[in-house]
């Protein structure tokens, strides 16, 4: 259960201002206004976060079988380390606009689904894996964490990812787990 609850959170937090959340806020922004959006569009969404919540948490179990104990705790320690960095560097990129190119086609979906692949949530996921050693209940908690992240700008668009409670966020949550990333290396190393 801690995995899975510990996945949850950071994907959740890692999730805002993430590239994934602010195209799918551009292509919220296009259906504010009450008109439907493209099933096929958000359900390829929804797909490909829990497909990304797998392959991480798949990757984590893998990175565990190779690793010690103390090893996979700094392995957790630099993905929350580098998640947390980059959490505070998007809260000082410039938020999208409703003129910003949107997510049109599976063409797009499919771009969307590489680079998300390599942003900081799915390295959270697997170093949750690798630590916990609970890849299934990681994937889980990375699914769900990811689905309630990019709920709020699908429906909302770009006016949430706008407003200067995000970036407060963004900043506070990502010194948080920068944090809890320096305090698990330095665990692991047997410093503290």
């Amino acid at each position: 259960m801690d995995a899975l609850l510990l996945a949850l959170l950071l994907n959740l937090a890692l999730d805002q201002g993430s590239g994934t959340q602010r195209a799918v806020a551009r292509f919220g922004s296009r259906f504010a206004e009450g008109e439907d959006a493209p099933r096929g569009i958000v359900i390829g969404l929804a797909l490909m976060v829990a497909i990304n919540g797998v392959v991480g948490a798949g990757l984590g179990a893998v990175v565990a079988t190779l690793l010690t104990a103390d090893a996979r705790l700094l392995f957790l320690s630099m993905a929350l380390a580098m998640g947390g960095t980059g959490l505070m560097f998007a809260a000082l990129r410039a938020p999208p606009t409703d003129t910003d190119r949107p997510i049109t086609g599976l063409r797009t979906l499919l771009h969307f689904a590489l680079r998300r692949a390599g942003e900081n949530a799915a390295f959270a996921t697997a170093g949750v894996a690798a630590f916990t050693d609970a890849p299934l209940l990681s994937a889980g908690g990375a699914i769900m964490g990811g689905w309630v992240a990019l709920a709020p700008p699908l429906i909302a668009g770009c006016a949430m990812l706008r407003h200067w409670a995000m970036r407060l966020f963004q900043t506070a949550a990502g010194l948080a787990i920068l944090c809890a990333g320096i305090g698990c290396a330095a665990n692991a190393l047997h410093l503290a």
